[in-house]
């Protein structure tokens, strides 16, 4: 939907103008959802998550300031983005929750609230009771990021940020969320903490890396037939998620109906296809 919408917002520097008119689109298309799933009474049985993936990108003239550098990056501008949860009578509206969470979350969360028995060793969590205040505690004890060589970790407040080419910086993201005071030579013991900590969650995750590349190997005779499979898989999943959206949302008669029947094709598709 490149370029749509051009003529909905004012004349921008070159560039800029194409990205806000996408953004207007996303908007308008997001609240059309949103007013029918409230027209028919789904809003109250749909939980809803908007979520960005990564930071801008310089190059389509985002701009994420106050947060400091952008996209593949694991400073705040990279990996800091936005995080959006509707489900009325279920999450209160008009909180704004501080601690840090990630998109892994959203997963185990709609597992539970759906009554899902979600598969051990996921590093998300429901997030239900800490945004609903039932509990105080973080949901994490640390997030940790690895792109492009550089690492960093997230623990209430600190953040560690490890460069592949340079020295470890310390931030204190509650009062400076810009990431431009590096505390590391105030906080020696604090650096030496927050580092072994994401030493061990690389090296697990190296780990388990090593691991699935030797399980594909061990099953995996033609890869051609594996992608094919997979591929299936996915859009086999995607056209009931499609299916569910456009018949529940969209039907004027029977929608409560047509909503089950959507969530059991999903439901029967992901039971199918689950590896």
């Amino acid at each position: 939907m490149r370029g749509a919408g051009l003529e909905r917002v004012p004349k921008l520097p070159a560039g800029a103008h194409d990205t806000a008119a996408t953004i207007a689109a996303l908007d308008e298309a997001v609240g059309r959802i949103l007013d029918k799933l409230q027209a028919t009474g789904l809003d109250r049985k749909t939980i809803v998550f908007f979520v960005g993936d990564n930071g801008g990108h310089p190059e389509n003239r985002s701009e994420n300031l106050p947060l400091r550098d952008y996209k593949w990056s694991v400073y705040e501008g990279g990996i800091h983005v936005p995080f959006l949860a509707s489900y009325p009578g279920v999450l209160p509206a008009g909180v704004e929750y501080s601690k840090p969470v990630s998109s892994l979350d959203i997963f185990p969360t709609i597992a539970a609230l759906t009554g899902i028995k979600p598969p051990a060793g996921l590093d998300g969590v429901d997030l239900t009771s800490f945004v609903n205040g039932e509990n105080a505690t973080s949901p994490h004890d640390a997030l940790y990021f690895s792109v492009n060589g550089d690492g960093a970790v997230r623990q209430e407040r600190w953040k560690l940020v490890l460069p592949h080419n340079g020295t470890p910086q310390l931030f204190d993201l509650s009062k400076d969320v810009a990431e431009k005071n590096d505390l590391a030579s105030s906080e020696p013991e604090l650096i030496k903490l927050l580092n072994q900590k994401w030493q061990a969650w690389h090296a697990q995750m190296a780990a388990r890396s090593r691991q699935g590349k030797a399980k594909s190997a061990k099953s995996i005779t033609k890869p051609h037939e594996r992608q094919t499979s997979v591929r299936k898989r996915y859009v086999l999943f995607s056209l009931a998620v499609v299916y569910m959206l456009t018949d529940a949302a969209l039907a004027k008669d029977n929608a409560g109906v047509r909503a089950a029947d959507g969530m059991a094709a999903v439901r029967a598709v992901w039971e199918k296809s689950h590896y």
